[in-house]
C-alpha cells in the first residue's frame, strides 16, 4: 500500500495527510525510536506513553534545543 504499491497507485505527496499529520508522525517516530524497542509489546507501550505525554515531550525537546544554542 502507498506510493510503491502495484494495487493502489497513490500520487506523490498525497493530500490524505496534512502537515499536522506529518509533524505528529515524525514527532512520535523520533520519540519512540530514541532507544530501539526490543519487542512488539515494548513498542506498543512506548507509542502509548509518547502519545499520552505529548506536552511533556515537546517541552523537553524545546528545552534541549534552547540549551543547545544557549
Amino acid at each position: 500500500m502507498g506510493t510503491r504499491s502495484p494495487e493502489i497507485q497513490w500520487p506523490a505527496r498525497s493530500p490524505d495527510m496534512t502537515p499536522l499529520d506529518f509533524f505528529f508522525l515524525g514527532f512520535v517516530n523520533n520519540a519512540v525510536y530514541e532507544k530501539m524497542p526490543s519487542s512488539k509489546n515494548e513498542l506498543i507501550n512506548k507509542i502509548t506513553e509518547v502519545c499520552s505525554n505529548i506536552p511533556v515531550y515537546q517541552n523537553y525537546q524545546l528545552n534541549n534545543i534552547y540549551n543547545k544554542y544557549k
